[in-house]
């Protein structure tokens, strides 16, 4: 199952000119990822507001939505 979310971060620790984009325009880059309502709240919320909590837990629990499997004990 893809994840939007870590195919953006991916990207953005790649590419210097998508990064800068991103910091100039959250909601356009996070558009092209097909990022929720609710976790543009969160990163907007972790970028702005340096409220990293929220930003951590909705990377661990979009990990544990898409990539956890239950014979593995990594997420």
């Amino acid at each position: 199952m893809a994840s939007g979310l870590f195919d953006m971060l991916s990207d953005l620790a790649k590419d210097a000119a998508l990064l800068a984009k991103f910091k100039n325009d959250p909601d356009d880059v996070m558009k092209d990822y097909q990022i929720n309502n609710d976790l543009k709240k969160h990163i907007k919320s972790a970028v702005e507001d340096g409220k990293h909590h929220d930003f951590f837990k909705a990377v661990g629990d979009e990990a544990h939505e898409k990539f956890s499997d239950p014979d593995m004990m990594i997420c």
